[in-house]
């Protein structure tokens, strides 16, 4: 008899499972000094919109991981820890995928940090190699 293999999703966590533009907007204003209110709620790509220049996004970036823990940092968006309670308990596995590798010298921090999200009630489980995110 074949052993039936689980689903496994890949998941995103900025902009699927985390509130990344906010987080971002709050860590820009301390960045640039300017008023949160005052920064566009949905940028591009680069947030030019904020008056960020060519290649300020990865210094703000790199700023946002190492220096603010990004990832631990962000709020869930709106039902995404239940989802992922429930697409767990279905018997989905769950695994961050992340882009963050491409930023020069984050091969360290990005995984450490996206492996340090929130835990707690309104947050989402701890993720731990090998193991669904979501319990």
């Amino acid at each position: 008899m074949a052993v039936e293999e689980a689903f496994v999703l890949g998941l995103d966590l900025d902009g699927c499972v985390a509130n990344f533009i906010d987080r971002m907007r709050q860590i820009y204003a301390e960045w640039s000094g300017k008023d949160v209110a005052s920064l566009d709620p949905d940028p591009t790509y680069g947030f030019t919109e904020w008056g960020l220049v060519p290649g300020e996004y990865d210094r703000l970036h790199r700023f946002a991981v190492t220096q603010r823990d990004l990832f631990s940092s962000m709020e869930p968006l709106p039902g995404a820890p239940s989802a992922l309670r429930h697409l767990s308990a279905e018997g989905l596995r769950i695994r961050i995928a992340t882009h963050r590798l491409f930023i020069s010298y984050f091969h360290e921090p990005a995984p450490v940090n996206c492996r340090a999200y929130p835990t707690g009630t309104k947050r989402l489980p701890r993720h731990r190699p090998g193991e669904s995110v979501a319990r």
